[in-house]
This record gives C-alpha cells, sequence and structure tokens, in this order.
C-alpha cells in the first residue's frame, strides 16, 4: 500500500489541464432546492458548535445532491449542484473542503446495478469528473494524502466480506485524475474508507457486521468489532452474539485510528441484556469501536424531538404524531471531534373514522443533525417542512459534513482512551444464527441442530478474510441439519452463506466455538 505523490511532476500531471477533454459527465440533471427544506443553523450558530464558521454540508435528497456553506451568509442558503445526476449515493467532501466525491448508479447498499465514482469541485455549477466507470463504489477521500486522493471499492457492499473486489485509490491534480489506480488492499471491498494514518480499512454491513483490516497485519484477517455479551432475560445464560450493523464510518482522528463509527440492529424486543449497555432498539444509538473489539463510546438519538408512545398517539385521534426518533447514515466529519446523521422520524398516519380508524406509518429522514462526538452533544442543521402526508417530499440521506481544523490544531491524547465496554473473550461462545428477530428466511440453531424456515440447497463457511473453509450441498433439500456433521472446526470467525431451495441466499454471522 501506498499513495502516488510527491517527487518530479509527470506528463500528465504537467498538462492536466489539457485533459479536462476526456472528463465524462454521468448525465445532467439540473435539480432544484426544494422550497420546503429548511436551514435550521446559522453562521453564528454553527460558530458555537463547531468552533468555526467554516462548515460544509453535503447531502443527498431523493437521489439529488445538494450543499450548505455556513460561512456564505448569516442565514445561508440551500445549493444545488446542477450537473450531477439523479441517482446519486454517499457523497463525500475533501479534507480541504474543495471537492466533492459521490458515486452514482447503485440505488442500494446490495445493489447489482453498476456504480461510477465521481469528483468535482465545491461549486453549484462544477461539472462531475468521472473517477472510476461502472466499478466504483463509497468513493471518499484519503484523510492525510499529500495531494488530493479519491479512495474507492471495486464491488458492491454485499460482496465485500468474501474477497471479492479490492480497494484501490486515484490521485487529482485540480480536480482530475491523474494517476492510475493504486491498489489499497486486493482482499475485498471495505467500504468504510481508509484511517488518518493508512493503516486501517472498516466495514460495516448489515449482512455481516462491522470489521476492521489493519493493513499492517493483513495476514491476521479482519478483526470484528462489535461482539459483546448479553444475557438472555429469560434462561440468564451468557451468550456471546455479533450484532448485525451498518452505515460504517472510519475515524478521522489522528490519535485513534483503529476506531469507526456504525449503527446496528439492536433487540426491539427487550429479549436480550448487555450488562453495561442494557438494551436498546435498532439505530437507536451510534457506536464507536476499535480494532480491538472494545466499545469506545456510544451517543444516543436525540432528545430533543418529543416522541408520543404509539398508543398513547392513537387513542388521541391525531394523525401524524412523532411514534419513534432514530438515526441513520451517521459520517465521521473531516475535524476528529464531529459527525453527522440523518434523523428518521416514524409517524403515525391515523385515516377512517373515529369508531373505525386505520393506522399507518411514514416514516422519512425529516432531519440532518451534527453531533460532537467528543462531548455527545446534538445540533440540528437542516429540517424537512414537509412533514404531514404518507408520500413526502423529502428524505434526506447520506450526509457528510466539513469541519475545518483550524491551524495548529492537537488533538486530544485521551478522548476515546478508556473503552466503556472492554473486548473480553469468553470462556464458552456459541454458534448463534438469526439473533434480529423473525424473518422470512432464516435458520436457527437449535441443541445442535439447524433448523430452517424453508428448504435448504446449501451451507457454504467463510473465513472473514473470503477464505471458503467448508461447504455443504443438500440432495434432499432438508429444514432440518445435525449441526455438528459439516460445520468444520476451523479457529477464527466464520461466515454461513445460506442458499435455499427456492434460490434466496442469506449472509449469517457465526461466532467461534
Amino acid at each position: 500500500m501506498g499513495f502516488v505523490s510527491g517527487g518530479r511532476k509527470s506528463f500528465i500531471d504537467a498538462f492536466a489541464p489539457c485533459f479536462l477533454a476526456l472528463i465524462l459527465v454521468c448525465g445532467v440533471y439540473a435539480a432544484t432546492v426544494p422550497a420546503n427544506i429548511a436551514v435550521k443553523a446559522t453562521k453564528t450558530t454553527v460558530t458555537s458548535f463547531f468552533q468555526t464558521a467554516d462548515v460544509k454540508l453535503v447531502f443527498v435528497n431523493n437521489g439529488s445532491l445538494y450543499y450548505i456553506n455556513f460561512s456564505e451568509a448569516e442565514n445561508p442558503p440551500v445549493h444545488s449542484f446542477t450537473k450531477t445526476p439523479a441517482n446519486v449515493s454517499v457523497p463525500s467532501i475533501s479534507p480541504d473542503g474543495q471537492y466533492v466525491a459521490y458515486c452514482s448508479g447503485p440505488s442500494g447498499p446490495n445493489s447489482t446495478q453498476a456504480g461510477s465514482a465521481y469528483v468535482m469541485q465545491f461549486s453549484d455549477t462544477a461539472t462531475p469528473v468521472l473517477v472510476a466507470a461502472s466499478t466504483g463504489y463509497n468513493p471518499r477521500f484519503i484523510k492525510n494524502a499529500p495531494t488530493t486522493t479519491v479512495v474507492y471499492t471495486t464491488n458492491t457492499e454485499s460482496d465485500s466480506w468474501n474477497g471479492k473486489g479490492k480497494v484501490t485509490s486515484k490521485r487529482l491534480v485540480n480536480g482530475v485524475p491523474v494517476s492510475a489506480d493504486s491498489v489499497i488492499y486486493t482482499g475485498g471491498s471495505y467500504n468504510a474508507g481508509l484511517s488518518w494514518d493508512g493503516r486501517y480499512l472498516g466495514h460495516a454491513n448489515e449482512d455481516i457486521g462491522a470489521y476492521m483490516m489493519d493493513l499492517q497485519n493483513a495476514a491476521a484477517g479482519a478483526h470484528e468489532l462489535h461482539r459483546l455479551h448479553f444475557a438472555n432475560n429469560t434462561t440468564h445464560a451468557d451468550t456471546l452474539i455479533a450484532l448485525q450493523t451498518c452505515n460504517g464510518s472510519i475515524s478521522s482522528s489522528r490519535v485513534f485510528t483503529n476506531a469507526m463509527i456504525y449503527l446496528d440492529f439492536g433487540f426491539a424486543n427487550g429479549k436480550y441484556t448487555q450488562p453495561i449497555l442494557g438494551h436498546w432498539s435498532s439505530h437507536d444509538r451510534v457506536f464507536i469501536g476499535d480494532y480491538n473489539g472494545n466499545i469506545l463510546k456510544y451517543i444516543m438519538s436525540p432528545g430533543d424531538i418529543p416522541v408520543i408512545e404509539a398508543t398513547v398517539a392513537a387513542q388521541s385521534g391525531k394523525s401524524g404524531q412523532i411514534v419513534g426518533v432514530t438515526m441513520e447514515e451517521p459520517e465521521w466529519a473531516t475535524h476528529p471531534y464531529y459527525a453527522a446523521a440523518a434523523i428518521l422520524i416514524d409517524r403515525l398516519l391515523i385515516t377512517g373514522s373515529p369508531s373505525s380508524p386505520s393506522y399507518s406509518h411514514a416514516r422519512y429522514n425529516e432531519k440532518i443533525y451534527g453531533i460532537n462526538i467528543k462531548d455527545s452533544t446534538y445540533f440540528p442543521l437542516i429540517a424537512s417542512t414537509d412533514t404531514a402526508g404518507a408520500v413526502s417530499t423529502i428524505n434526506f440521506s447520506y450526509p457528510y459534513i466539513y469541519v475545518a481544523c483550524p491551524s495548529g490544531f492537537t488533538e486530544n491524547q485521551t478522548w476515546l482512551a478508556t473503552p466503556i465496554v472492554p473486548n473480553v473473550p469468553s470462556a464458552v461462545t456459541r454458534p448463534f444464527f438469526n439473533y434480529s428477530g423473525p424473518e422470512t428466511y432464516f435458520l436457527r440453531l437449535i441443541n445442535k441442530t439447524i433448523v430452517a424456515s424453508a428448504p435448504l440447497r446449501s451451507l457454504a463457511f467463510f473465513s472473514p478474510d473470503g477464505r471458503c473453509i467448508g461447504r455443504h450441498l443438500f440432495a434432499n433439500n432438508p429444514t432440518t441439519v445435525a449441526f455438528d456433521k459439516f460445520l468444520p472446526r476451523a479457529a477464527g470467525l466464520k461466515f454461513a452463506v445460506v442458499e435455499f431451495a427456492n434460490g434466496q441466499r442469506k449472509t449469517l454471522p457465526i461466532a467461534e466455538y
């Protein structure tokens, strides 16, 4: 691994402006700024929270890309990037605040569509520049590169865990790629970015959990960040569970480079309790974990949004009341102390007559908040004013904040030094399937027997670095299988790739035993 930088200028470097004619733009889509986006922050309040006015926010609304430059005016407007396509995702801002990278193509983390990575200058009418066509996903900027460099993956998130694809980078001059791909890692498409010191890659995906790879010790394989001891509230048995996670974003810290921010799926049914953390619901907390498996910090969903119990809201007869608040798509900012997250609002909609009401839910990301990771405080940045109906025109996603670090900035050396839940290996661990609750397709482990929700075609077991360590094909498509007959007893964490007889596939983590 290494950065392509420094030394003598190449022929391409010297004549980079001439290559502008080679720019490929993925369709022009002149999006207008929706009238029902309210900017909740001013230049003054932003300066108070972030300790600087030099703050920029990029975000996506229904596939179109927008930004706010809070230093622009006391009451800054929302801008549209007028030359980006209508299917933008995962934007990020360069460490100097001058460029934006984004992906165009996939409609979701497990999409089979081709995705292309682009970069452009931070202005309304900037022309997007192609970085990687068809195989460019999750573009971010290398946080500490000598020159502006985009890092991206070559495969979709659902394939990254099992060795498919790679992490690669391209260096830019004046916003134009001037280098060939520089491969950072060939063993998988880690989607959460590269750490400040260039040592760690991160990944979080709802199928497999949160992982980090130490590029200086790649032979050790990926390390899991979010495997915790829980007590079963019925049997009181100690159970080691690898919680499902998503929305990973690697640390911008100069000191704690082996950390990552992410969400998890929690335990809405209260079946398990963690001795230190208690129990929580899906996306109810933003977690920060490290390469060694320690939980360094967690931040609760914003408490400044009034929430009414669903039963009380139903009895009131008033449609549109808020019955739930969770966080979506947290991203570590360019400054190590800050992050951003979209806020999902769950509203109970009531229709019909008072004597025969009907109930449904409207769930939209109605807000974007800035988060001070260091002191766990929040700050509202923008909000939707379209909150009444079942079909909203506002649904924020993929917020990313640039916060300028002051000249001579020195990061506190201890602010993430003490884990709130240290990694303590269990003397007895158990394989654990389907810990997130009932699903259409699942496996359960009951008394050394795998019980499937549908007839099985095959089971394959993989190590985190993509090695297949066992595979079994079933001739008679069973729904129950003796567990110990074929599961290999190889050391380390594993994943089970399940194929049901009807062609459905599921990827599940399994703890060592």
